[in-house]
């Protein structure tokens, strides 16, 4: 009984993790969301100015509307001034509905399946 809860407690802790999306940094975003769209049928799905450079969002779909309604994370593709830096963050983003208990979740040992 106690493993079932454990696994129960668990699963319930992953299920309030999701994946938002994930940052790409690139010198040059539009181009880059242009690739994304030949390479892999990529729509822009949103696009902001920000003083430092043009942030594109993309997504899967075979149009614009298709991509905007898909319920996949998106890409940003971000700017940065040289595509020559070398970046050792990671931008990967994540929706977490509750902390505390992701966090619980995590500190209990992993249960074996």
């Amino acid at each position: 009984m106690a493993i079932c809860a454990a696994l129960l407690l668990a699963c319930a802790a992953h299920a309030q993790v999701s994946l938002d999306s994930v940052r790409i940094a690139a010198k040059d975003t539009v181009a880059l969301a242009k690739f994304y769209q030949g390479a892999f049928g990529m729509q822009e799905v949103n696009r902001i100015e920000n003083p430092g450079g043009t942030e594109v969002f993309v997504n899967f779909g075979a149009t614009v509307e298709a991509a905007k309604a898909n319920k996949n994370p998106l890409m940003v593709l971000f700017h940065r001034d040289s595509d020559e830096v070398k970046d050792p963050i990671a931008h990967v983003i994540l929706s977490v509905k509750d902390m505390a208990a992701t966090v619980a979740a995590r500190s209990r040992p992993p249960v074996e399946r």
